[in-house]
């Protein structure tokens, strides 16, 4: 059975709204979920817990890519209404949070996630290993330990 916290941002395996989880019944192993509709608070009780899944994207960890280069490392927090979601940014040099933004869901084409920030972090080196050992302008290929090769 999947255990869910309060604040859990979850949503209906069959589809529909991106909900909050704000009650807990363990015993009977349901939760309670609010989200907005219309304006409108909703709420709904006694869903099983094996009935949601995790938001989509929401607490993953990212490097976004613009033109094939990686632009941002960071951290999605949360999904907003109007399909957009509110990112964390982290800093290329210490590696801590620096900046909160807004994006479009359509923005995330393209993106790469992770589930931690090691998985990130990982990812990123191996992507930086990439292109810092290869000379896009002369075709050379550099391998640190036997030098340039064509």
């Amino acid at each position: 059975m999947k255990e869910w916290k309060i604040g859990d941002v979850v949503c209906l395996n069959s589809g529909g709204p991106i909900m909050t989880v704000d009650e807990i019944d363990t015993e009977a192993g349901t939760v309670a979920c609010i989200w907005i509709e219309n304006g409108q608070l909703c709420d709904a009780h006694a869903i099983n817990n094996d009935s949601l899944s995790a938001a989509p994207f929401v607490g993953e960890y990212f490097l976004s890519l613009k033109s094939g280069v990686v632009e941002w490392q960071g951290k999605v927090l949360k999904i907003l209404p109007n399909d957009q979601y509110l990112i964390e940014i982290f800093s290329w040099i210490t590696g801590l949070p620096v900046e909160h933004r807004v994006v479009w869901g359509d923005d995330f084409q393209g993106w790469m996630f992770y589930s931690d920030v090691s998985q990130m972090s990982a990812a990123y080196r191996s992507l930086t290993e990439v292109v810092l050992n290869y000379c896009p302008f002369c075709g050379v290929s550099i391998n640190p330990d036997k030098g340039a090769s064509s």
